[in-house]
C-alpha cells in the first residue's frame, strides 16, 4: 500500500507569497533610492511650485550652485520623477502578475517554478 502525502497548496503559497514581497521590496527600495526618496518627493513637489510661478526654498540654492535657473533645474527634476515612476510602475505590474501566477499554480514546483521566473531565490 502506497501513501501520498499531498502539500497543503494555500500553505504554500501564503509563503510564496512573503517570499515574494520580500523579493519585490527590494525592488521597491533600489528605484525609490532608500531614504531618500522623501527628499525626492519633497523636491519634485517644491519643483511644481516653481513652474506654477512660485519659488523654493529648496530648489533655489541648488539651482544657484549649479549655475541654471530655478524653473530648468525643476524641469529636470519632474523629468527625474517622471521615469522613477515608470520604474515603479514596471516593478508593481511585474509583482501583480507574479501574485496571480501564484494563486493558479498547482503544485509546490509551480510556485517555486513562478518565483523563479521572477527571480526569487529558492527556499532552502
Amino acid at each position: 500500500m502506497k501513501i501520498e502525502l499531498a502539500k497543503n497548496m494555500a500553505n504554500v503559497r501564503m509563503a510564496a507569497l512573503l517570499r515574494l514581497e520580500a523579493g519585490f521590496a527590494s525592488r521597491h527600495y533600489a528605484v525609490l533610492g532608500g531614504a531618500i526618496h522623501e527628499v525626492h518627493a519633497l523636491k519634485a513637489d517644491e519643483a511644481r511650485r516653481v513652474l506654477d510661478g512660485g519659488t523654493s526654498p529648496l530648489l533655489a540654492p541648488e539651482a544657484s550652485a549649479r549655475g541654471i535657473s530655478e524653473a530648468d533645474l525643476a524641469k529636470a527634476v519632474l523629468d527625474k520623477a517622471q521615469v522613477q515612476s515608470e520604474q515603479l510602475a514596471q516593478v508593481e505590474i511585474d509583482r501583480q502578475r507574479a501574485q496571480a501566477e501564484l494563486k493558479i499554480a498547482a503544485t509546490p514546483a509551480a510556485v517555486e517554478a513562478v518565483l523563479a521566473a521572477y527571480g526569487i531565490q529558492p527556499s532552502e
